[in-house]
């Protein structure tokens, strides 16, 4: 049996075609907290002026910027093993004390889009909910800067996951 040329091009088309990667990236947390509402969001104020401030910043990535207000610019550096690179977003306080969101800002950035995060009321006074969800538009970055996006947020949000609760 004999397989022609085009056959094969067009076989090798369709294996390619199949294995390409979604060039958009959602994704969507919700975490349980045993900071009140209060609390957790006080302490978002302090991480996006200094997450080394910050009682439930993952340690995944550093902060340094103006606080929550709206038009602020947050630096974050993320450590991702061999190189850790620092990207801008500009803030948007949707909400005072319930919801953020950022965007990601300037050419460094290889993503497009950011995300929104908002503090829900928990299931006692003295407890929150976290939502956090976003998308990026990833067409102009490259394999690997998606594979490490996804691999930082699996670290990030399980960390985070473990910090909103107070006992250890």
């Amino acid at each position: 049996m004999k397989i022609s040329l085009l056959s094969t091009i067009v076989i090798l088309f369709i294996i390619l075609a199949s294995s390409v990667e979604a060039q958009v990236i959602n994704f969507e947390h919700t975490l349980e907290s045993d900071y009140s509402t209060g609390e957790l969001w006080q302490d978002f104020n302090r991480a996006m002026k200094s997450s080394k401030n910050s009682n439930v910043w993952p340690s995944a990535s550093s902060v340094i910027g103006e606080g929550l207000v709206d038009n602020g610019i947050i630096e974050v550096t993320y450590s991702m093993g061999f190189f850790s690179p620092t990207y801008s977003y500009i803030l948007s306080v949707n909400e005072k004390e319930k919801s953020f969101s950022y965007t990601a800002f300037g050419q460094e950035h290889p993503f497009i889009g950011g995300a929104t995060v908002q503090v829900l009321s928990g299931k006692t006074v003295e407890s929150s909910r976290l939502l956090w969800k976003g998308t990026y538009d990833t067409a102009g970055a490259g394999f690997f800067a998606r594979r490490a996006f996804l691999s930082f947020e699996r670290r990030f949000f399980e960390e985070l996951k473990r910090r909103l609760l107070k006992t250890p």
